[in-house]
């Protein structure tokens, strides 16, 4: 792979597990009963709201770098 096809493709594959991460944090914040902070609270909001478009995006750069690799070779 080049040094660009590596870069979008491990980029990728950090959005996926970022997305991830986010979903659990963002449930495990809704599932849960007790006094939190206003932060840690707009945090879950914000994780719950964005992890779908960082899944997508993540799962989009993975395909578009191994389609590149692949074209390439």
């Amino acid at each position: 792979m080049k040094s660009f096809t590596k870069y979008i493709f491990f980029s990728g594959l950090s959005l996926i597990s970022l997305s991830i991460i986010m979903f659990c944090i963002s449930i495990g914040l809704f599932t849960n009963r007790g006094n939190y902070s206003r932060f840690i609270i707009k945090l879950g909001e914000l994780s719950f709201v964005l992890w779908l478009p960082f899944l997508l995006l993540g799962i989009l750069l993975c395909i578009v770098a191994t389609i590149s690799y692949l074209t390439k070779k």
